[in-house]
């Protein structure tokens, strides 16, 4: 049960298993051994049957994978050393500041800052609770101001509101593998038959969170569904400025503050780019993500297979957390039961921003703003919601309107009236999340014990939750669920 044992393996290449230390003590540290094993991809060496050992023992830890993480996880050490201890008279002299210091609430933290700055002097970096901020180096930066004059806080929505709409993509496995009715996937497909880019947020091979170029139809799926993780944009909008001068179409999907920050960067209007914004709850960190999937990844013995935020387990109305492992066994939990989700909604794990979004408005800079529709029976006579999922479309652009013309006969659309749409379904377009009374104290203690702990404290699950939740799949198969949540609604 040894944390440094099963490091000094690792570095001397042993083969070996590990035990838990009593999770009813304070003391027993599982976490650090979790996140150890979790990093160099060995996390089915944790046992917790005696009986499991021989079996653990007999299959053989690929060493040349591990070596490769060691080998870089060494190399970040030293640069830190020398960064800590080489430079310390010339770090007293430099002195690096955030461009949001003044602001911090109001970062949203999609990177304009650091892509539009002339002399790259601005970097982004995670605070304590795992969120990226923008910070300076004073002895580079030419004090040019840009960063500042480009901040999406500062940015106005100008486009006119026209139409709203509900549908659907009547293409069954699409609409299958999307969070709600799959209309952006017909957008998308629309753009890549033009032989145009579509850029949108993406699982990487770690499952963080980032934003992707995709070019093929086959790649699509990578970029749907919802992602309740503050995407990494990197140089996206660098790329995107390059493709649109070449004359590619591109088509950009993201958040509202990511859709500005965009338009901030390129500085002008462009008729080969249209932009999707997706209606936003809000933004956990990466930080948190990956304390909740090395979690995951500790209980279930094996590495991810694929992750879905919102999987149709009881229909679109009843969506659950899903992970699929690499052992086949798999995980669901809804909101009510899953420790990522419980937290999210509860209004713990969002970035301070998120709270005091500025772009809680009808009025957006993009071309086209999706969101899900729970209501599609009340917006539209005698349409039956069959549980498989509908799409809230409000089209913000007269190139929208053209694309929607272009595109009519990959989905099924139906005009509903505005207003009634948003103010059924879309709560969030008006309004910031609300912050749990301890959100701050939540993040601060986030590293001093297991994720589930943690959640316990300030979001409790109880056993009522654990018995609605199981009872669920029972009624699923009865073909009874259904019925009693219609009633129910």
């Amino acid at each position: 049960d040894s944390f440094h044992g099963s490091a000094f393996s690792i570095i001397f290449q042993r083969q070996f298993c590990v035990f838990e230390r009593d999770k009813n003590t304070k003391t027993s540290k599982n976490s650090r051994l979790y996140d150890l094993l979790a990093k160099f991809h060995v996390s089915d060496r944790l046992v917790r049957n005696a009986e499991d050992v021989d079996d653990v023992l007999r299959k053989e830890i690929d060493y040349l994978k591990v070596n490769a993480i060691l080998e870089k996880e060494r190399t970040a050490s030293g640069e830190f050393l020398k960064s800590a201890l080489g430079h310390c008279e010339e770090k007293q002299k430099k002195k690096e500041v955030t461009v949001a210091d003044f602001q911090k609430k109001s970062c949203c933290g999609c990177g304009l800052c650091a892509q539009i700055c002339p002399k790259k002097c601005i970097e982004l970096r995670q605070d304590k609770e795992g969120f990226y901020y923008p910070v300076v180096n004073q002895d580079q930066c030419i004090k040019c101001g840009r960063c500042v004059q480009k901040c999406v806080q500062t940015m106005k929505n100008n486009q006119t509101l026209t139409d709203a709409y509900i549908g659907y993509n009547p293409d069954e496995s699409v609409r299958k593998d999307s969070s709600s009715g799959g209309i952006f996937n017909a957008i998308a497909s629309a753009f890549i038959d033009n032989g145009g880019v579509v850029f949108g947020a993406a699982f990487d091979d770690d499952y963080s969170v980032r934003h992707v170029r995709i070019e093929n139809k086959e790649n699509l799926s990578r970029i749907m569904k919802s992602k309740y993780v503050q995407s990494d944009l990197k140089d996206c909008f660098t790329e995107i400025k390059k493709h649109i001068e070449k004359k590619t179409v591109v088509c950009f999907i993201g958040t509202p503050c990511q859709v500005c920050g965009l338009k901030s960067f390129l500085g002008k209007e462009y008729d080969n780019l249209v932009t999707v914004d997706v209606v936003c709850h809000g933004t956990p960190s990466p930080k948190m993500w990956e304390k909740y999937l090395n979690l995951q990844k500790s209980k279930y013995h094996s590495e991810i297979e694929s992750v879905a935020f919102r999987y149709k387990t009881y229909g679109y109305h009843s969506s659950t957390m899903r992970i699929a492992f690499k052992n086949g066994k798999s995980y669901f939990g809804s909101a009510r039961v899953d420790l990522m989700l419980k937290s999210f909604f509860e209004g713990l794990s969002s970035r301070p921003s998120c709270y005091k979004c500025h772009f809680k408005t009808l009025e957006r800079c993009s071309d086209f703003t999706i969101y899900d529709c729970w209501n599609a029976e009340k917006l539209v006579n005698n349409l039956i919601d069959d549980d498989k999922g509908f799409t809230n479309l409000i089209v913000q652009s007269s190139k929208g309107e053209k694309i929607l013309e272009e595109i009519k006969d990959k989905y099924e659309l139906y005009s509903v009236d505005l207003k009634k749409a948003a103010d059924l379904d879309g709560v969030m377009i008006w309004n910031s999340a609300q912050p749990h009374p301890r959100r701050n104290e939540f993040y601060h203690g986030i590293d001093e014990e297991l994720l589930d702990n943690h959640v316990q404290k300030f979001a409790p699950i109880k056993v009522k939750d654990y018995l609605i939740e199981y009872s669920k799949k029972y009624l699923y198969n009865m073909s009874a669920f259904r019925y009693i949540r219609n009633k129910l609604r």
